[in-house]
């Protein structure tokens, strides 16, 4: 594992392998990327913190992505729905992000909100909103329930199960990651630039690339510059025409089919972003 993360960090950074090799040796012999930097130079080929602290980082990450493939496979094999194309599709993965679309289908569920109306008795109501029933509002009298106790409740507890449905949905799901991965950006500018005493994030103060394209090593130098509070990060999409592109479903939609949308373009959005700006 190691070996191979060693040749796809040198593919990244552009730095040699040798190089990589000698501060990975250095680190898991306890020295401190200032120490290794300072004093470790005729080993690591003069690199300086920053080129230490992504080899470190991007190890890190890679390491952590095989260990949940492994995870991953296992979880499904045990409940043997582990078919040959999928264990393809889940080893041939690079992004983390791939993975945990992947697995999404097979990972047990925890008790959502959806899990709670569910148990209510509320997925009949849902299927009403879908249908666009008339009197909706008076429909769901008939669903008041503890814990819904009134129909305005019990309408909200049937669009939380029809917002996780939706969200489950492979065809939306792809949709929204090829979005996010072709057309939406990370930007960031300077938030605190007094902190960034030696300008090491200086080309972040006012920076965009689009997702797909944006390379590792500057995932985690954003990282870091949001962490220590120097940089502002954020992800510039399109959620209207994500929007427009799931209404697109319905020949009739009412209000709470056009509240179900919104929520669940913007629940996706948010748990493809944590799930792919999250590799430190």
């Amino acid at each position: 594992m190691k070996n191979e993360n060693i040749i796809k960090i040198a593919q990244e950074l552009g730095i040699k392998e040798s190089q990589i090799s000698k501060v990975l040796d250095l680190t898991s012999q306890g020295n401190t990327i200032p120490f290794i930097a300072r004093y470790r130079k005729e080993m690591t080929g003069n690199l300086d913190e920053v080129q230490i602290k992504s080899i470190i980082d991007l190890d890190k990450s890679m390491t952590a992505l095989a260990e949940r493939k492994a995870t991953v496979l296992a979880k499904i094999q045990e409940q043997g729905k582990l078919t040959a194309e999928l264990q393809k599709a889940i080893e041939t993965a690079e992004k983390l992000a791939d993975v945990e679309e992947l697995y999404l289908p097979y990972k047990e569920k925890r008790r959502t909100k959806a899990t709670i109306a569910r148990e209510a008795g509320l997925f009949p109501l849902a299927r009403l909103i879908l249908q666009n029933k008339a009197s909706l509002e008076k429909e769901a009298q008939a669903f008041v329930t503890e814990g819904f106790e009134t129909a305005e409740k019990a309408l909200a507890g049937a669009c939380e199960i029809l917002i996780e449905s939706f969200s489950e949905d492979n065809r939306l799901r792809s949709w929204v990651y090829n979005e996010i991965w072709s057309y939406s950006s990370i930007t960031s500018t300077v938030k605190d630039e007094a902190a960034d005493d030696k300008k090491t994030f200086q080309i972040y103060y006012d920076f965009s690339e689009k997702v797909g394209k944006i390379q590792g090593y500057r995932i985690l130098a954003l990282n870091r510059g949001e962490k220590l509070g120097i940089l502002k990060v954020g992800f510039d999409h399109n959620t209207d025409k994500m929007i427009r592109f799931m209404a697109s479903r319905f020949k009739n939609k009412n209000a709470y089919i056009d509240d179900v949308i919104s929520k669940t373009i913007k629940k996706k959005l948010f748990l493809l972003w944590n799930v792919a700006f999250t590799v430190s």
